[in-house]
């Protein structure tokens, strides 16, 4: 549901069914409120899904979940990940910049 509210899920794909590894950030009393996904190979990962719910927003999940990801997949002997970002998605695009993570725009052809 987070993926339709925030706008990201892509027309023609299915999302009834995801790989580890997951992970997700829930509230206090357990309300599942941000997840992050990757697809895992070596030497890199694609993270292919980080979202977190519009009323969690800019309230740090995002970031945290970014970082445990990345610890997470250097666990695992991963050396490097990638992530596509929208060109709309200015809140993404700031947690990887406050991350001090690189990323490069591309242009469609």
């Amino acid at each position: 549901a987070m993926l339709l509210d925030t706008g990201q899920m892509v027309d023609g794909l299915k999302y009834d069914t995801f790989s580890p590894p997951i992970l997700v950030a829930e509230t206090e009393r357990g309300a599942v409120v941000a997840m992050i996904q990757a697809h895992v190979g070596h030497p890199y990962a694609v993270i292919t899904e980080c979202v977190v719910a519009r009323p969690y927003q800019h309230r740090g999940y995002g970031i945290r979940l970014v970082q445990h990801m990345e610890t997470l997949l250097r666990s695992l002997g991963v050396q490097a990940w990638i992530t596509l970002v929208g060109e709309s998605n200015d809140t993404a695009r700031d947690i990887y910049t406050r991350l001090s993570i690189f990323f490069e725009r591309q242009g469609r052809s």
